[in-house]
Parts: C-alpha cells; structure tokens; sequence
C-alpha cells in the first residue's frame, strides 16, 4: 500500500487452515529469516483482529526508500512468490471424504473475505466517490464475494 511518505507491505501466504498454516512455516522459515535480518524494524503491529490471517513467518515491512521497496522488498516478493507457485504446482485436492478439512477450509476463507470486507480500507474513498451503494456491491459481490455482511448498529 503506497502512503504519504513511504509504502507498507506485508508478505505471507495468510493461510486459512492448519495445513496451509503447517505449509506456510515449513515453507517460508529460511527466506523469512533471511529478509528479517536485512529489512528495516516496522515500528509498528498488525492489528490483533488481523493477526489470525497471518502465519508466523510473515514479513511486515514500512518503506520510506523507494530504493528498498525496489531492490530487497521486491527481491522477498520474488522469492515468497515462488515457494508459494512451487507450492501450488505440488498441491493435491483435498479428498472428498476428509470434510471436515475442507469444512476447515471453506470456514477459514469465509472468516477471512468477512475481516477484509468489513475493514476495508478503501471504503471511506470509495464511498465518497461513488456513492455508498456502489461501494457496497463491489466489496460484497466482486471483491470479498461470500463474506458475511457487516452488522448494523
């Protein structure tokens, strides 16, 4: 996310399940270590509504230096990302008669695209541009479809 002054960005896989979380730390440990060492302290955390969302090895990383962001940030994205194809090409389906994995599974990706959507962060702008029912439909029915709608107060 680009910000007056700099950028924040998080790398991770954000897994939805304990399997995925086991890939994820199996996966990620070396190259997280790796780039923890060398990125500048955030000074800062991700919110603990949030942290669910996360596994461990996550690199949470706030960029003044468009230099940075270029080389070492976009150097971790590089290598995140391609643990994360090499994954994917190794992935098989979860079997029909595991369901309560994959009842797992679907769970974690609702809970998910729920958290997204009611903490968007471009609601506010979008809003304002377009009006709140436009915005609405884009984050419910394209952006985070199948997330559970905000409660009113």
């Amino acid at each position: 996310m680009a910000l007056p002054g700099g950028h924040l960005i998080v790398l991770d896989f954000q897994p939805v399940s304990s399997s995925s979380l086991r890939l994820a730390e199996e996966a990620l440990k070396d190259e997280h270590a790796k780039y923890k060492a060398i990125l500048p302290p955030v000074g800062g955390e991700i919110p603990e509504a949030a942290r669910a969302f996360f596994s461990p090895y996550f690199l949470f990383v706030r960029a003044e230096d468009d230099v940075l962001v270029q080389t070492v940030v976009f150097e971790a994205f590089r290598a995140y990302f391609s643990i994360y194809l090499d994954l994917v090409e190794r992935a098989t389906p979860v079997p029909v008669e595991e369901e309560g994995r994959r009842k797992e599974i679907r769970e974690g990706h609702r809970a998910y695209k729920t958290y997204r959507a009611v903490n968007d962060p471009a609601r506010g702008m979008l809003t304002r541009m377009y009006g709140e029912g436009w915005t609405e439909r884009l984050i419910y029915e394209v952006l985070f479809e199948g997330a559970e709608k905000k409660k009113e107060k």
